[in-house]
């Protein structure tokens, strides 16, 4: 095995290996094709960030986009599960229901079914289980910080870092 290209093949590896190989007969490399796209992209992101700052935020952060936003993480957590159980149930019972290649009515119902499922299983994660925790999480916090000014007649800023509050009685 030869770790080196030869003189001959010198010429085709090294565009190849940096990605600037020309396409559709062209003279501009690939890779230097997509920069006008990534600098519109990134102005319209900036755009939108800009205006989100501003009097213009009802312009670009819809209510939708909030919904989403605020059950995003559990949404990312279940997606998954909610395809696999698609791909299961239509294995089972549907099985002309599975898309195969070319089948783009049959990925478009996978997609629709299990992104509808996962939505509505993330938004009742987020209302339930999300909400108990974060306002446990929240009283739990001010609750220490009661304790620590009635123990110690101090805040929490000024209270030593080692101090830990144990509110069992003996």
């Amino acid at each position: 095995m030869r770790s080196e290209p030869s003189l001959p093949e010198l010429p085709y590896s090294v565009p190849a290996s940096l990605g600037i190989a020309s396409r559709h007969g062209t003279g501009i490399g690939a890779a230097f094709q997509e920069v006008p796209w990534n600098f519109a992209f990134a102005g319209v992101l900036a755009l939108f960030l800009v205006l989100g700052t501003g009097r213009w935020k009802g312009l670009v952060v819809p209510p939708a986009l909030r919904f989403f936003g605020r059950i995003s993480y559990g949404l990312y957590l279940i997606h998954f599960l909610l395809f696999d159980k698609y791909d299961a149930i239509a294995t089972r019972y549907f099985p002309r229901l599975l898309p195969s290649a070319g089948q783009l009515s049959l990925l478009s119902i996978r997609f629709l079914i299990a992104s509808a499922a996962a939505v509505v299983a993330a938004w009742i994660s987020r209302e339930t289980f999300e909400q108990f925790f974060l306002t446990l999480g929240r009283q739990g916090i001010r609750t220490m910080l009661k304790s620590l000014e009635i123990r110690y007649g101090k805040t929490a800023r000024t209270a030593p870092a080692y101090v830990v509050v144990d509110d069992r009685q003996p």
